[in-house]
């Protein structure tokens, strides 16, 4: 409380200079407790340090903190491609999926094909990352058609893929084998099953 008067009566020059310290510590490491608690007083006082909130975000070891900090940076800069993904991943990460999903819904026009897509299936939203990436042949990746078609368990459309199987170099090959091994199961061949499986 004695450094909320304090800060209420320094002049704005006295404040800049201080807020500079305070970011210079907040670049460099998380805030500590005492440190946070201080940012939090002096926000809730209706006087921040003059720092961005993305900073102070970036400093938290709070999630729910930073999601705050994170979301008061977007309403200043909506569209900043940066926050909006940071926002997107810390509503998935406290598993706010719905949330996740209204930020991606809002800004389909700012990410490329590719990350929107990436981040339909990160949500779950299997359809919509499958149209995303039947809508340009440069997004059509095996690896990731596989993918979503195991999830909707397309599984004729994995089987009608074994060509381009073959064609996968070993690291994809491992991570697909599991849905075309799927696929043939589901189909009753027992021996496409182990040749996949091996």
């Amino acid at each position: 409380v004695a450094f909320l008067s304090c800060w209420k009566t320094a002049t704005e020059n006295e404040k800049q200079n201080f807020s500079e310290i305070i970011k210079s510590i907040l670049l460099v490491e998380k805030a500590d407790r005492k440190l946070n608690m201080l940012i939090d007083l002096l926000d809730s006082a209706g006087c921040p340090f003059q720092i961005e909130d993305k900073i102070i975000a970036q400093a938290c070891k709070s999630t729910a903190k930073a999601l705050y900090y994170y979301q008061r940076q977007l309403m200043n800069a909506p569209d900043d491609i940066e926050i909006i993904r940071k926002l997107l991943d810390l509503n998935s990460r406290m598993g706010r999926i719905d949330s996740a999903k209204g930020i991606l819904s809002s800004i389909s026009t700012i990410l490329e094909k590719s990350e929107m897509a990436r981040w339909r299936e990160n949500l779950g939203e299997w359809e919509k990352a499958l149209d995303l990436y039947k809508s340009s042949p440069t997004l059509q990746n095996p690896v990731d058609l596989s993918n979503c078609y195991a999830h909707l368990q397309l599984w004729d459309e994995i089987r009608n893929m074994s060509a381009e199987f073959e064609k996968m170099d070993e690291k994809d090959k491992m991570k697909c084998a599991i849905y075309f091994a799927w696929a043939y199961y589901h189909s009753k061949d027992l021996n496409a099953v182990s040749y996949y499986m091996k």
